[in-house]
């Protein structure tokens, strides 16, 4: 005789709305941001992706390269692609958290926590908004070029700043959503539970 199976339930992240649109200039503002760091890490990922594939079908078949090929990848679609994908995924929640811990908290402890780490984040955020800011400045006003291609790469120094800049913006809407939606009801289930081995998890 089999046994049923067995039924366990899954709660939602203590911060699993933090990517929750937000209402007024804040949340309109917030579509912006995420709209346009979206475009410039896709633009960053899809070039780096071509040019990765031109090098390599011109080193194969040609014998040659793209002159300044390694600083394209390093120095421009990269920085992209990495700067834009860090705000990006403090904002969707896209890291790794170990969340047994807090779990067995109180809630008012909990979010006491998790403002706590929001704020120490995104004041380190700033910090090195202000640093990186300052070193695309130098290099703007020197005028950093690739020594091969004469390509400029000053300009894609500030995609740093900006990147730690909407960082720290995420981690700002991650605190006002943990004061405007707080956390979810223990007895409340995920939407879309999702089937195991016959269990739900």
């Amino acid at each position: 005789m089999s046994e049923p199976p067995v039924t366990t339930t899954a709660f939602r992240s203590p911060v699993a709305k933090a990517n929750a649109p937000l209402p007024g200039p804040l949340g309109a503002i917030s579509k912006v941001v995420w709209g346009v760091l979206f475009v410039v890490g896709a633009v960053g990922l899809i070039a780096l992706f071509l040019t990765t594939v031109a090098e390599v079908v011109l080193r194969t078949f040609g014998g040659s390269s793209i002159p300044g090929g390694t600083d394209l990848v390093s120095k421009w679609w990269m920085v992209m692609t990495v700067f834009a994908g860090i705000a990006i995924a403090q904002h969707a929640e896209g890291r790794i958290q170990i969340d047994f811990v807090i779990d067995a908290l109180p809630i008012r402890w909990r979010l006491l926590v998790d403002t706590i780490v929001l704020i120490v984040v995104g004041l380190v955020g700033l910090a090195f908004t202000w640093l990186t800011l300052q070193e695309a400045l130098h290099q703007m006003s020197i005028g950093e070029y690739a020594p091969i291609g004469n390509r400029p790469i000053w300009p894609f120094r500030f995609v740093l700043p900006i990147g730690f800049f909407a960082f720290s913006f995420a981690c700002a809407l991650s605190i006002v959503h943990l004061y405007r939606v707080g956390y979810p009801d223990p007895a409340e289930k995920l939407e879309n539970p999702i089937e195991m081995n016959g269990s739900t998890v």
